[in-house]
């Protein structure tokens, strides 16, 4: 059988990171957490949980980092996860048949949970996070960094698979992770002025920090000038937060007309049809 290092990028994660270390423990050869400068237990949980702690400073590109918890990693196979994500049972067994498979390197679905209980994902990220461990692979990008440049340059794709991994990120009400994601956010958007994935991302991240009044702004700008690059379930998503934050605003009538838009393009979109139902009950 395949060995597997199971690779994770920390700090200040003591309250997510039992669930990960728990999620992986009975797929994983080894467990390696990199911390960058943790004050509270995180160093200690890791360990009591039977993971190997490195330490290296912090630095603003999340490849950086990548790369070195890389250079640690020492099984046939690495999964790369976050602290706050999750292999459930089910998952992890996909994960085992995998690696017995010839590819190279695995697609994997990342389900965001929101903080809204109406919603268990959001439009999945599609993220290679299972792969060889082959010196050819690197990271490359400041944030939601990835090593499919490594790949395309050795003229290969990740295999598609139907791996989920949880990620409980977006439910933090942690001021500092927001604000760091925030602020690598602006940079790459100063770096890709017209990427639309970074300029989505910088929205959410502003919504999620009650910033409404530039979220909004950020939002219309996406759909007005970049929507032909948004499938439509994004672009009903979109709309949803948009919707979100006119209730939020007390603007019943905006709120209502944006949710019936998003769920005429999704009709599957829980939220909206929340804040439709919201104002239907009202009248």
């Amino acid at each position: 059988m395949p060995t597997l290092s199971v690779c994770t990028l920390v700090k200040n994660e003591e309250f997510y990171l039992p669930r990960m270390l728990a999620s992986v423990k009975g797929i994983a050869n080894e467990i390696i957490v990199l911390d960058t400068g943790s004050t509270d237990r995180t160093i200690e949980v890791a360990k009591e949980c039977g993971a190997r702690v490195e330490s290296e400073p912090w630095v603003d590109d999340f490849s950086v980092m990548r790369n070195k918890l890389l250079s640690y990693a020492t099984g046939d196979w690495v999964l790369m996860l976050d602290a706050d994500e999750e292999i459930t049972p089910e998952n992890a067994v996909k994960i085992q048949k995998a690696m017995q498979r010839p590819d190279k390197a695995f697609a994997c679905s990342i389900m965001n949970i929101f903080p809204y209980k109406l919603i268990t994902s959001i439009v999945p990220l599609i993220s290679t996070r299972l792969f060889r461990r082959e010196r050819p692979y690197m990271y490359s990008e400041r944030i939601h960094e990835s090593i499919n440049h490594s790949l395309w340059k050795l003229t290969l794709l990740p295999s598609q698979s139907d791996i989920e991994i949880n990620h409980y990120g977006f439910t933090d009400e942690k001021p500092v992770r927001r604000l760091r994601n925030r602020r690598i956010f602006e940079l790459e958007l100063k770096n890709n002025p017209t990427e639309t994935w970074v300029r989505t991302h910088l929205a959410l991240a502003l919504f999620l920090e009650k910033d409404y009044v530039k979220s909004e702004n950020f939002f219309d700008f996406i759909l007005s000038s970049q929507s032909k690059d948004l499938p439509h379930e994004a672009r009903s998503i979109i709309m949803t937060l948009q919707a979100e934050i006119y209730r939020l605003q007390l603007k019943p009538v905006q709120a209502k007309m944006q949710a019936q838009r998003a769920v005429r393009l999704l009709n599957t979109n829980s939220l909206a049809e929340y804040i439709m139902a919201n104002y239907i009950l009202k009248l």
